[in-house]
């Protein structure tokens, strides 16, 4: 076994730098449901409301988590999160 960078086995966090801004970052995604090959083709507004209403609440859940991952301060954080990525979250999904 290989131990070199190109090594598709290295764990992500052994990559990181330490002068990178993400050193301190320790968010690991979450594996995502495989799609469903029947919804290739459709417009967002399509997909049933319900699952599109997950989604949202998914990604701006992970999203708040790497905020505070990041240290971003409360009240900013919040503020972004309601006046400027969930809208953007929401119109992505038309919702």
């Amino acid at each position: 076994m290989t131990t070199d960078a190109a090594s598709p086995n290295r764990d992500w966090a052994n990559k990181k730098r330490s002068d990178s801004i993400f050193s301190n970052l320790h968010w690991t995604p979450k594996p995502i449901d495989p799609i469903d090959p029947k919804l290739n083709g459709i417009q967002m507004a399509q997909v049933d409301k319900t699952k599109r209403q997950k989604v949202c609440d998914q990604i701006s859940s992970a999203a708040d988590q790497l905020l505070q991952e990041l240290s971003v301060n409360t009240v900013v954080r919040k503020a972004l999160m309601l006046f400027y990525i969930h809208g953007q979250i929401k119109k992505i999904l038309s919702l």
